[in-house]
């Protein structure tokens, strides 16, 4: 017999076909064979958002894990206060490089974009500060966040503790 969900015992018995192909006897998949049958494509996911004062979408996608691990290491900086170092991440250099790594359309790796607004091309932060606003960058990095799986865990936080 197999346990339910309450820790007893079930009445009827699985049988050894539910139990190879991986569905129990609520008829649910189980998590391995979801992972088995997961495309890499699963983890490519887009979204568009219409920014009007430029009148064009703006196409993003979900950061990968080397995206999101660099946004991480390059938004983080040092702190000297009271003769101790403390590292502080910036927010607002998170969802910038957000925007610029999770931009699918445009392209904001883009030569002309940098030349086009005289920036240097190893200085993603500042094209995208000189052709966003500050909250269109919040917006879209706030779709950034939610297409890279972090809209469950805000959400759960906001719920439980009433803060945003």
């Amino acid at each position: 017999m197999k346990p339910d969900a309450k820790g007893g015992r079930k009445g009827k018995e699985e049988s050894s076909e539910e139990a190879q192909d991986g569905m129990g006897l609520d008829q649910s998949p189980s998590a391995i064979k979801v992972l088995l049958n997961l495309s890499t494509d699963a983890l490519k996911v887009e979204d568009t958002i219409l920014l009007k004062r430029l009148g064009i979408q703006w196409k993003v996608k979900a950061l990968d894990f080397d995206e999101f691990d660099e946004i991480g290491d390059r938004s983080v900086r040092v702190s000297k206060s009271a003769g101790k170092s403390r590292l502080i991440s910036d927010d607002k250099l998170t969802n910038v490089l957000m925007v610029y790594y999770g931009s699918v359309d445009p392209n904001l790796n883009n030569v002309e974009l940098f030349k086009k607004h005289g920036v240097s091309s190893t200085d993603p932060v500042g094209l995208v500060k000189k052709i966003l606003l500050p909250g269109e960058i919040a917006i879209i990095a706030g779709v950034i966040t939610k297409l890279s799986g972090f809209d469950d865990i805000f959400s759960r936080f906001v719920e439980a503790t009433g803060n945003l």
